[in-house]
């Protein structure tokens, strides 16, 4: 190691690269490895040059005597939240392995369902967006002319040409408050702590929302799995799976079942009075604690919403690709007739 310190990044680590810095640093803990050889071996055989900056900077870290959970507390402004803090845990705790191994599990998942995702939406976003965009232009510079035509005949129009007018003219403030809506959304979400309110809120958009629920489902499964299997008590697997999960509604849950288990509660009872727990975890959960076999029950549990993931997946990209093309083609079609439908009319008329 050279005597000048390696800063550490200051930009967040996309999605891949906190996942692969989670597998090499899970895979070098799971074998016993120091953490200050892992790190060096990560800075060696790693490609990516951030990577090598994290890697380089921890080692430098743990070799200057710092402890395991301030080293990682520096990666807070590199690594997302999560992360950041399932890492503090772990080296707090003496579970560092156990997370790493299923946070990183998690997160594999996650990243497969995003890209999934975003496979998903990249067709029916792009035709959507070329369709307001063509309203747009249609109602600032198309539909005006014929209303003039209308006008100066003083036709009678029928009802969904007064609609089709009327949202003319409000479309383009429409547009504007939409883009000016969005980019609030996302600056709350960045940089107020939003994040919570967005999970909310995706959770709850129509055909899209299960799948996040189901994430989130399979995050927790997963971590209380590794955590179990290492006979960990169900109390310290919870208080370790709370600080590590992405979705914060979920770890407040966890965080009441916790305090129910210290109680004397099952896990089963205490996930099942919960909202927030899917009725198909506690079931298996319950079964696991009846078995003495929490920790397979728990993986039966992951296993379940990873396929869920991937058929659901599945199904949006069958039926999202017809349902965009039967709407587009839909609004232009009752746009055109409703354009032209007065014209026919005062056509028949001049005629007759």
């Amino acid at each position: 190691m050279t005597n000048d310190k390696t800063p550490t990044p200051r930009k967040k680590l996309s999605a891949q690269q906190a996942t692969t810095l989670l597998e090499f640093l899970a895979d070098g803990v799971a074998h016993s490895m120091p953490l200050k050889e892992v790190f060096i071996a990560m800075a060696d055989d790693l490609t990516d040059r951030r990577l090598k900056a994290v890697a380089k900077s921890l080692a430098e870290k743990i070799e200057a005597g710092e402890d395991p959970e301030t080293a990682f507390k520096s990666l807070e402004p590199v690594l997302p939240n999560h992360m950041q803090r399932a890492l503090s845990i772990g080296a707090k705790t003496g579970n560092l392995s156990s997370i790493l191994a299923g946070l990183a599990e998690s997160e594999v998942a996650r990243n497969k369902m995003r890209r999934g995702m975003r496979e998903v939406l990249a067709y029916p976003l792009l035709v959507l967006v070329l369709l307001m965009l063509l309203m747009a232009f249609a109602s600032a510079f198309i539909i005006p002319e014929f209303t003039a035509i209308y006008y100066d005949f003083d036709l009678d129009l029928p009802t969904l040409t007064v609609i089709l007018l009327q949202i003319a003219n409000f479309l383009p403030i429409a547009l504007l408050y939409l883009v000016l809506g969005t980019a609030v959304v996302l600056i709350v979400t960045w940089t107020l702590g939003g994040s919570r309110y967005l999970h909310w809120f995706r959770t709850a958009v129509p055909l899209f929302g299960r799948a996040w629920i189901w994430n989130s489902q399979h995050e927790f499964a997963t971590l209380m799995a590794t955590l179990t299997e290492q006979k960990i008590p169900a109390t310290d697997a919870l208080t370790c799976t709370m600080e590590s999960l992405r979705d914060r509604n979920l770890a407040r849950a966890a965080r009441l079942a916790r305090a129910r288990c210290e109680q004397g509660d099952t896990l089963a009872q205490s996930l099942s009075d919960s909202i927030h727990f899917d009725p198909t975890l506690s079931s298996l959960v319950e079964w696991g604690e009846a078995s003495q076999a929490l920790p397979a029950a728990l993986r039966e549990a992951a296993h379940t919403y990873q396929q869920q993931m991937d058929s659901y997946i599945q199904f949006l990209r069958r039926i999202i690709p017809p349902f965009t093309l039967v709407l587009v083609a839909t609004v232009l079609l009752i746009s055109v007739a409703a354009l032209l439908i007065p014209l026919v009319e005062l056509t028949g008329g001049l005629s007759g």
